[in-house]
């Protein structure tokens, strides 16, 4: 009875020293997500139906970099956009975005993108969307 009691606790701290062990892990690898500010423009057509939505950052990624780096993607969706449309976006005269439309009728654009390093970048700001000029919508930046 003895041994079976003996094997029951050595099988807890067995568990309770791989649950320590990985937990440990856990802590040595974990990759800190530093985030100086985030911004969100939602973007609707006259009737108030969604659009799309565009999320700018600036991240710090602890251990690969010491500085703030942007972060942006833009979903789009719009009736109008042809596959090889070039999309832009501007936060007020200032180009951050530019990419092809790869499907018809929607445009998702991200860090691959950028045109700029978005450190201007503020709440209220006017944040449009273009093709080839033309207005396609515009909304404000507010705080994500």
């Amino acid at each position: 009875m003895e041994s079976i009691l003996d094997a029951i606790q050595t099988g807890h701290l067995v568990i309770l020293g791989v649950i320590a062990t990985l937990f440990a892990l856990m802590l040595l690898f974990k990759k800190q997500v530093d985030r100086k500010w985030e911004y969100e423009a939602e973007f609707h057509d006259k009737w108030g139906n969604e659009l799309g939505e565009l999320d700018i950052q600036m991240l710090r990624i602890g251990g690969e970099t010491s500085e703030f780096l942007p972060h942006a993607t833009l979903v789009f969706k719009h009736s109008s956009l042809t596959a090889e449309d070039v999309i832009q976006v501007f936060i007020e005269d200032e180009l951050v975005l530019e990419g092809r439309v790869t499907r018809d009728g929607r445009v998702r654009l991200t860090d691959g993108d950028l045109m700029s390093d978005l450190r201007s970048a503020s709440e209220g700001q006017s944040c449009t969307v273009r093709r080839a000029g033309e207005q396609l919508a515009t909304a404000a930046l507010v705080i994500d």
